[in-house]
Formats: structure tokens, sequence, C-alpha cells
């Protein structure tokens, strides 16, 4: 539940004066992002503090061959660790076909795995996945407090879009290069050497990010209790820049048919946040635990959408 992320220059006597007024307003600029800057800390230093919420997340992706909507709308909770909601894939066709799936997921995590419980075609499907230390060792205080410093220095830059009496909302942009270089800290803190496989996935990844360029999402800020009640984020741009570093190495025919492919694709997600810290218990009954099986491809939801995807 956690959320993470100034540059000043020294200016020669001789010029200060003349630098400061032919760029007065980069100055001003500077000031304000820098005051942004540090309110969205202390937002992010509240939202470490969240112990629950309610969220609902909405992706919606716009290919030639069709739209696709996934929405998940659920809760979580920090100790233990667990999620409840109920997931909506909506796929319309090329030729206005609408095919719908629905299921409703639990996710817990215990000493080092997450597990999930999957409900479709009435059965509960159970995968398990061993998480990095990283990922699920609770931080101590100091540790919150680096990781809150490392986000924020992967926040280039915050600009004030609007603001009303209740709300605040606000650009941010993240540098790719700091994000990449964080990627490749994270791996390293792993007390085991990961397969070369998974290394080798890691490397895809920051190369991945780093040709995507750096990105940008709008966050909506209530401003009483200075918490994130929206985000919104706009994909597109960077899957496009993402994937054009794979499609090169694709012959000319292919790389021009996934090029087209892309431009007129576009991805935009968004999450909504409510009930922080005022959500009930979440327990995973134990029918859904005794019931559950483990998982296979072919059961997973969302195979008829791919499917039909690709007919």
């Amino acid at each position: 539940m956690s959320y993470y992320g100034k540059v000043f220059r020294n200016l020669a006597a001789s010029a200060a004066v003349f630098y400061l007024l032919v760029n007065a307003g980069t100055a001003l600029a500077a000031d304000k992002n820098s005051d942004e800057k540090t309110y969205l800390g202390d937002v992010y230093q509240n939202m470490m503090e969240v112990k629950s919420l309610h969220y609902e997340a909405q992706l919606d992706v716009s290919v030639p061959i069709g739209k696709f909507q996934g929405v998940m709308i659920g809760d979580a909770q920090e100790q233990p660790l667990c999620y409840q909601h109920d997931l909506k894939l909506l796929y319309c066709d090329e030729k206005k076909a609408e095919h719908k799936f629905s299921a409703k997921q639990y996710i817990e995590e215990n000493e080092g795995v997450l597990t999930s419980y999957l409900q479709t075609n009435d059965k509960w499907i159970k995968q398990t996945m061993p998480l990095t230390k990283a990922m699920h060792q609770k931080m101590s205080r100091q540790e919150q407090e680096a990781a809150l410093k490392s986000m924020l220095g992967m926040i280039k830059n915050v600009s004030l879009e609007k603001e009303t009496p209740a709300y605040k909302y606000m650009e941010v942009t993240l540098d790719a290069v700091k994000i990449s270089d964080a990627v490749e800290a994270a791996v390293k803190q792993e007390d085991k050497k990961q397969p070369a496989e998974v290394e080798r996935g890691f490397a895809i990844g920051r190369l991945a990010v780093l040709a995507a360029g750096d990105i940008k999402y709008q966050v909506k800020i209530d401003k009483a209790s200075q918490t994130i009640r929206e985000l919104n984020m706009d994909l597109t741009e960077p899957i496009r820049k993402g994937a054009d570093l794979f499609v090169t190495a694709g012959s000319p025919k292919d790389r021009q048919q996934l090029q087209t492919f892309l431009a007129q694709s576009t991805l935009m997600l968004q999450v909504k946040y409510s009930n922080y810290n005022a959500v009930a218990n979440i327990v995973i009954p134990q029918q859904v635990k005794d019931q559950a099986v483990e998982a296979k491809t072919n059961e997973l939801p969302g195979k008829e959408a791919l499917t039909a995807a690709k007919a």
C-alpha cells in the first residue's frame, strides 16, 4: 500500500544579476516546482502510513482488432498483506461483438510467498509465486524513509495542473534512467543469485524502460487529508517507445506491420482510492482454500478473449 519517489545551480557572482533578470521566470518556476515536489513528498509520506484501502482500477486498451477493458474493484490491507476484488474483462471485436468475463480473486502473502485464489467458471484456481526479499519484508521506519527518499529521487518534475477548494490536481514526471537504476538495485539486494533467464528478463526490462523514456501520470489529491484519491496514466507513448526497441529487431515487413499496429493503439489506466484505514479485516474463506486447485494455463480467465482477439 505504499507509494514511493531538487536540482539547484550555483552561479558565478559576476553573472548573478544578469542571470536573474533574464531568467526570472525560470527561477520562479524552479522554486515552485521545488515547493510542489515537497508537497507531493508529504502526500507520499501519508500514503505510506495507510494500512488498508478500497480501490477501483480500470485499464482501457484500444487496438486495431478491437477494444479491451479490464475493471478491478476491491480492498487491500497491509498486515497481513491481503487483497480481495472482483474482476471484469470486456473485449469488443472489430465486428462490435462483445465477449465478457468475470471472476473473483483473493491474494495473500505468507512467509515470502504470494498466493492467489481465482474463481472462474464456478471453480477456484490457486497460483503461488515467490516474492523477492524487497517485496515481502516489513520495512523499518528508517527503511521507509529511505524508500520515500528514493522514490522522490525518481521524480523529475511536478506541476500543479488545477486546484479547487477540496482537491489539487498534479502532474508528475518520472525519470526513466533512475527507474531503470532502481530496478537494477532491487535485483542486487537479493541474497541469492537469480537464474540466468530471470536476470535476462530484468536486463530486457531495464532496456525497455529506458527506451520508453520519462513517464508522466496525474494525481488527484484530497487537500484535507493530503492523500491521493485518483491516479491517471496514459501509457500509450511509453508502450510505443518501449515496444519499438524490439520491433526494430524484426524483418522490414514485420516491423512495418507492428509499427502500424502500435501507432493505432492506446492504453489508459485509472485508479481511484477511498476508505483509507477503514476497510474491514480481509479473511480468505477456508472453503475457498479447500476447494482451490493448482492452476493450469487453459483455466485462467480471459483465455477466450485472447482467442477471440487472435481469430
